[in-house]
């Protein structure tokens, strides 16, 4: 685990850097106000690649394999707009394919252990489960009986 902490500050601000407001005033912070009340200061304690996400996210960067995957998404829907094939359900087609992979890989991953799966994803054990249906990927839970086993 590790400690990120972010300061958040408006650049028209004249308040001291070294000021911050209290934590337990965070809640009534709004994005028109944030540069009245001067620097915010934020700290979570999360996962070691939570905290890659957020300095990426906060910094604008990605890693290698976004780039990589952007560019190899970009050129499916190249292909598939060309092709004509899926005209109407372009969409429909994308998404459901990007969801089976990745539904598939983090179950997997889970060795089929559904609420580790579904935190991972950060979605609800239910709203998985239905999505594992709908792509028939759902491992079997069900008991071997004496006659099979």
């Amino acid at each position: 685990m590790r400690r990120v902490t972010l300061v958040v500050s408006s650049l028209d601000t004249e308040a001291d850097p070294d000021s911050t407001v209290d934590s337990a005033d965070v809640s009534t912070l709004t994005r028109e106000n944030v540069a009245e009340e001067g620097p915010i200061r934020l700290e979570a304690v999360v996962s070691m690649d939570r905290a890659r996400a957020i300095v990426d996210t906060m910094l604008g960067s990605s890693h290698p394999q976004t780039a990589a995957l952007e560019k190899a998404l970009e050129t499916l829907v190249e292909r598939e707009m060309e092709s004509g094939e899926m005209y109407g359900k372009l969409f429909e087609h994308l998404i459901s394919l990007a969801e089976r992979i990745l539904i598939g890989r983090v179950y997997d991953s889970c060795q089929g252990v559904q609420t580790r799966a579904a935190e991972h994803l950060g979605i609800d054990r239910n709203t998985l489960h239905k999505k594992l249906s709908k792509h028939n990927l759902l491992i079997s839970d069900t008991p071997l009986s004496k006659e099979t086993a």
